[in-house]
């Protein structure tokens, strides 16, 4: 899925002390700064100096940040053809499979149906429901199936355009961002699109209750990407040039560029108000395997809202891939 960017910024013990990288080195680097995120010029940028004050060569495959991008990913790494160094979701699920192959160093900068899915069992679930993690589809919690039946009403209520099951995230934020739709369901990187006009005219929402159940008190959010020097750039004669890259790229006027939210106006005001006191909660995606994420997400949902699944034979198909372990 797309990068989750939290308004501060997280450096995990990274000591650079008087490192010296060689001339004429050519370095491999991946990333999600692509595309219409605003950040992905800034990301070019400081590449480009880096190349031009080093002497070295960077070489760079971002590419949007979708279950292609991530697959392609975690595909090099199993091909032992892993980059030098890769923004890439945080130690979770979704970065097992390479963690033994990156180095303890990582900057957090905190299509799409995960925002729906997840605010839908905000609106159902209990904190504790909300994180939990069940085995077994007798332990799925009531409110999961509620989550998904939610979804199902609003869409029979009309809550989404025609083309929702079809249209891509890009289209839908402009929609929004031309008042040719009232409501978005995103997070706090969406403000990177708005100008300032347009944040006078914004506001947070908390998400509405379902008959006065739910997670009132909490909020969606955490550390979910960051930069990685892999192994195989550490073990290699090119240790010192990444490590010079990484430095680069993690500077405090780097990370700035990089993880710039530039929330403003009424919507800062109402953001501050609602966040107050929440307590935050991880994404339930987030401690799912893949395959099972990727049914509940790209298929399930769709289903769902469509009325071609029913919430029961969802989480049916979704505990049947084991999302939390056996």
């Amino acid at each position: 899925m797309r990068k989750r960017r939290l308004l501060t910024f997280f450096l995990a013990a990274l000591l650079l002390c008087g490192t010296a990288h060689g001339e004429g080195f050519t370095l491999r680097t991946v990333s999600s700064f692509a595309g219409a995120d605003t950040a992905a010029e800034a990301y070019v940028d400081i590449l480009k100096a880096y190349e031009a004050e080093s002497g070295n060569m960077v070489l760079d495959a971002s590419a949007v940040s979708d279950e292609a991008w991530k697959t392609s990913v975690l595909n090099e790494f199993t091909a032992s053809n892993e980059p030098d160094i890769l923004f890439f979701f945080g130690a979770g699920a979704d970065s097992a499979p390479i963690l033994y192959k990156v180095m303890p160093i990582a900057i957090s900068l905190s299509d799409i149906p995960h925002y729906l899915a997840e605010f839908a069992l905000l609106s159902c679930a209990t904190a504790e429901e909300q994180q939990a993690c069940p085995r077994t589809l007798a332990d799925v919690p009531a409110s999961w199936f509620d989550a998904m039946a939610l979804i199902r009403e609003l869409y029979l209520m009309g809550a989404f355009a025609d083309n929702a099951d079809a249209t891509f995230e890009g289209a839908s934020t402009e929609l929004f961002r031309t008042k040719k739709a009232a409501m978005q369901i995103d997070g706090s990187w969406l403000a990177s699109s708005l100008s300032d006009a347009n944040m006078e005219t914004t506001q947070v929402l908390p998400v509405p209750l379902r008959s006065g159940a739910g997670a009132s008190g909490c909020c969606i959010g955490g550390i979910s990407m960051g930069f990685y020097l892999t192994r195989r750039a550490w073990e290699s004669p090119r240790r010192d040039t990444a490590v010079s890259l990484l430095s680069a790229l993690t500077r405090e006027d780097s990370l700035r560029r990089l993880g710039y939210t530039g929330l403003g106006g009424a919507l800062l005001t109402s953001a501050k108000e609602m966040m107050n006191q929440r307590k935050m909660l991880s994404p339930l995606q987030d401690a799912m395997s893949k395959n099972a994420r990727e049914v509940w997400l790209l298929e399930c949902i769709p289903a769902v809202a469509s009325g071609a699944m029913t919430p029961e034979a969802c989480w049916e198909r979704v505990m049947a891939l084991h999302p939390f372990g056996e």
